[in-house]
Formats: structure tokens, C-alpha cells, sequence
């Protein structure tokens, strides 16, 4: 089945400006604030349904009473994704979709971000009025060998 989705916020990469701790007296490199946040606090609707995670339990999908209990994705997928960039951003396109497949599976979209396996039709727009990701997840045929 095909999802739809809508991240909200503007879409931040991973890899940059990583801040490295100490923890217990080893090093340890963490995702950048500017993404970390964004994980925190973007919205996620998926088939224009408000996509919840509860503390504790499994994510679930607001669209109706009672809300639908999520179960993450766990096969091969297409994610043609479609960054809305404010204004001000910048940075290439691999690094956008690198934060965008660590975030649904941290938000537990995706079981494994493994599963993003092609990304066709992703490109970079500039939308300094709502910056977002919008994409489209989509089951890939089996191919048998």
C-alpha cells in the first residue's frame, strides 16, 4: 500500500555540524541540534492522518476514535521525497535524505531505514513560506532472482 506523508519544519540534515560529548570518559559524536529538534518536534501526517507516537506504546494514527495503531514498515521502498526549503537553507541533496530516513525510523515509520531502498523523484524545492517534506512511500515489486 501507498502512503502519503507530510513532515513539518524545516528539513534538516544529520551529518552536519555534529557535536561531539563525553560521556563516561569516552567521546561520542551526536546528530546535530538543528536536526535533533526537528525530529523532536516535526508533525508527521500520514494519509492526511495525524501520526502520533505515545510513551511507551506503539505510534498511532489520530483518524478516528479509536486512533489506529501504527505497525512501522518493514519492506523495500521507494521514498520520492520532495524537501520545501526555507529561505535561508541550504545543502545537497543526499544529506536531506539521510536526516529524512533517520527521522521516520527514530519516529518509527519505518521499521529500518535500510528499507528506504530507492529514492525516485526526490528533489530539493525553496518554500520559505512552509518549509516541509512531502513524500510518498511506495511499496517496490519483488524481484526474484
Amino acid at each position: 500500500m501507498t502512503h502519503h506523508v507530510v513532515v513539518s519544519g524545516s528539513p534538516r540534515t544529520k551529518k552536519t555540524s555534529n557535536v561531539v560529548t563525553t560521556v563516561k570518559g569516552r567521546h561520542i559524536v551526536l546528530p546535530s541540534q538543528d536536526w535533533r529538534e526537528w525530529c523532536r518536534d516535526a508533525e508527521i501526517k500520514i494519509d492526511g492522518c495525524a501520526f502520533m507516537r505515545h510513551r511507551g506504546g506503539a505510534p498511532r494514527l489520530i483518524d478516528g476514535e479509536p486512533p489506529t495503531i501504527w505497525k512501522a514498515l518493514e519492506l523495500p521502498l521507494n521514498c520520492a521525497a520532495v524537501f520545501y526549503l526555507g529561505n535561508r537553507q541550504h545543502g545537497d541533496t543526499v544529506g536531506y535524505m539521510q536526516g529524512l530516513a533517520d527521522l521516520l525510523q527514530e519516529r518509527q515509520v519505518v521499521e529500518n531505514d535500510r528499507f528506504l531502498a530507492t529514492w525516485d523523484g526526490s528533489r530539493l524545492v525553496h518554500d520559505g513560506s512552509t518549509p516541509r517534506v512531502e513524500l510518498t512511500l511506495e511499496p517496490l515489486p519483488l524481484v526474484l532472482t
